[in-house]
């Protein structure tokens, strides 16, 4: 990965992460009550809820999002807060989230993990994690 790549990715999850900040105030994505954290990738963001459940909005056309379609969802009417739906990864308690441009993948408290998104060059599977 080059440093001008690096640095990009970082620059964009930066300003991800004000927009973010700056719609919670403007617009409710998901109040604060619910939300433990929001993992912000390049293109989506997922946050964990206060319940242990995942929501995923973005950009979703590797099924990023983990709701086994390629619709993008968070730019339309309905599509935020209590509208978006609750990512199915097969049960289990979220220990850690994590997002690349075009995946995702959570790390349970029993240590198994599961992603989901892009994996043509089928790096995770070969780490014996499953893709769903």
């Amino acid at each position: 990965m080059s440093k001008t790549f690096r640095q990009n990715r970082l620059y964009l999850t930066y300003i991800l992460t004000l927009l973010i900040i700056s719609l919670q105030f403007t617009y409710p994505l998901l109040s604060a009550t619910q939300c433990k954290s929001y993992i912000v990738g390049v293109f989506h963001v997922c946050p964990v809820l206060s319940d242990g459940t995942l929501k995923c909005w973005g950009r979703n056309n590797y099924g990023q999002l983990g709701y086994e379609d390629a619709t993008d969802r968070g730019g339309g009417v309905n599509e935020m807060g209590n509208y978006l739906s609750v990512v199915d990864f097969n049960g289990g308690t979220i220990l850690h989230v994590e997002v690349g441009a075009e995946y995702t993948c959570v790390l349970l408290v029993d240590f198994s993990a599961r992603c989901w998104g892009r994996n043509d060059e089928g790096f995770l599977k070969s780490l014996g994690i499953n893709f769903l």
